[in-house]
C-alpha cells in the first residue's frame, strides 16, 4: 500500500491543452495552494493521486491515477484466490496481487480480469525470472521460462579422431 495519498486540483484548460506551457501551475494541491507541475511530479513519486478536474465553478471529472485496487475488486479476489493461484501452492498468507495477463509496467489494466493473487515466492519468479501464468481462474497453469540456447564455440562439433589409434613412439627414416 503506498504511503502517500495526494489530491491534485487542476483547471480543465490545463487538461485540454495537449502540451501544457512551460511553468504551468496546478491550481492547488490539497491544503497547499498553487504548485508548478514539475514540482508535483517530483513530490508525487509513487503516490496514489486523485485528480480533480475543475472549470472554476463545477467539477466535471475526478479520476484516480495509479494501480490501487478498488475495495470491491480486492474482496472478490480474496474470495476467488484464497491461496496462491500457482497449481500445487497452498500458501494463504501475505499474498500479493499480480497483473497476470499484461504487466502493469507494460500498460496492463488494474481490473478484475487481469489480476491474480500469488505468494511472495511465485510473484518474484514471475516478475524477475520470466515465469508466466496461463489459463485463468480454475484452470491456472504455471509456465517456466524457456531455457536459453547455449552458446556454441566455433569449430568442429566433435574432436577429430586420430588417424592411427596406436602410433609408434618413433619411425625409421630411410
Amino acid at each position: 500500500m503506498p504511503s502517500v495519498f495526494e489530491w491534485l486540483i487542476i483547471g480543465v484548460s490545463a487538461v485540454l491543452t495537449p502540451k501544457p506551457p512551460e511553468g504551468l501551475d496546478i491550481d492547488r494541491s490539497f491544503g497547499v495552494g498553487p504548485i508548478p507541475v514539475e514540482r508535483a511530479r517530483q513530490v508525487m513519486g509513487d503516490a496514489l493521486v486523485k485528480l480533480v478536474i475543475t472549470n472554476g465553478v463545477d467539477v466535471p471529472a475526478i479520476c484516480r491515477l495509479g494501480r490501487a485496487i478498488p475495495v470491491a475488486v480486492m474482496e472478490a479476489l480474496m474470495e476467488r484466490d484464497p491461496t496462491c493461484v500457482v497449481p500445487g501452492c497452498d500458501v494463504a498468507v501475505h499474498l500479493q496481487v499480480d497483473h497476470w495477463q499484461v504487466d502493469y509496467g507494460k500498460g496492463g489494466p488494474t481490473r478484475w480480469s487481469n489480476l491474480a493473487r500469488l505468494c511472495i515466492f511465485h510473484h518474484r519468479l514471475k516478475t524477475h525470472q520470466g515465469f508466466r501464468l496461463n489459463g485463468g481462474p480454475g484452470n491456472w497453469e504455471w509456465v517456466p521460462p524457456k531455457p536459453a540456447k547455449a552458446a556454441r564455440a566455433p569449430g568442429p562439433s566433435k574432436a577429430p579422431e586420430p588417424s592411427d589409434p596406436d602410433p609408434p613412439l618413433f619411425r625409421l627414416m630411410e
